[in-house]
């Protein structure tokens, strides 16, 4: 029983310890405020945004980012031992949902900071299609930036209603994509949403250029002549 009650002694006093070496290694009076990205700030999905703060005070050499969710869960670790310098040049991943976040920096258990919120928009850039027009069934290609993969973003022909276009393969930089059979002639847009527009909620383009696209009637089978 005294050995044991002797343990616990020790362990108690061993995590006194180091959490007193752990606290002082940041004097009182250290802080960090994040000052951007934040409130009526805009990022952009595929583009840099430069993640600033302002410290005070004796701190470590390096920081933490992390990108944190409304609700407070972090959605993505942006970096890990940056310098504390004040700035940080972050590259967007084109695959994050478009919608509203903070940023938080952590120095250590004791100083950290979580910045106001702030929108992230999804940003899809499309540069050129392999064709302007075709048929029901028949594939083009579109080039541009939409992410490594495809989550919820849709590739579209669009004419007052969105008519989704069968995703045939999806890459960063280009898509090849089908026609759908039964489409009615006519000309429409082409782009890829950001989402899928049937299902509701906040859709948005940002950064696409639509570009127009002619749907052309199936060819009619050629009538065989009684000679034939």
């Amino acid at each position: 029983m005294k050995k044991t009650s002797m343990f616990i002694l020790i362990f108690l006093f061993l995590g006194a310890m180091a959490f007193a070496h752990e606290f002082k290694k940041v004097p009182k009076g250290s802080s960090i405020k994040v000052l951007h990205p934040t409130t009526g700030d805009k990022a952009w999905t595929g583009d840099f945004c430069e993640i600033r703060w302002e410290k005070q005070g004796l701190q470590p050499i390096t920081v933490d980012i992390f990108l944190i969710k409304p609700e407070g869960g972090v959605e993505l670790v942006i970096a890990e031992g940056t310098n504390n310098d004040g700035k940080y040049q972050w590259s967007v991943p084109y695959n994050l949902p478009g919608m509203q976040y903070k940023v938080k920096v952590k120095a250590s258990p004791q100083v950290m900071n979580t910045g106001e919120i702030f929108d992230l928009n999804c940003c899809l850039k499309m540069t050129s299609i392999s064709k302007t027009s075709g048929r029901p069934g028949d594939t083009f290609e579109m080039v541009g930036k939409f992410g490594p993969e495809q989550g919820v973003k849709v590739a579209v022909l669009n004419k007052g209603t969105a008519y989704e276009l069968i995703v045939v393969s999806w890459s960063h930089t280009k898509l090849v994509v089908q026609i759908p059979n039964g489409l009615a002639p006519g000309t429409y847009k082409t782009g890829v949403y950001c989402s899928n527009p049937c299902t509701g909620g906040t859709i948005n383009t940002w950064c696409m250029v639509w570009r127009d696209f002619e749907v052309l009637p199936l060819s009619k089978p050629r009538k065989r002549s009684v000679r034939e």
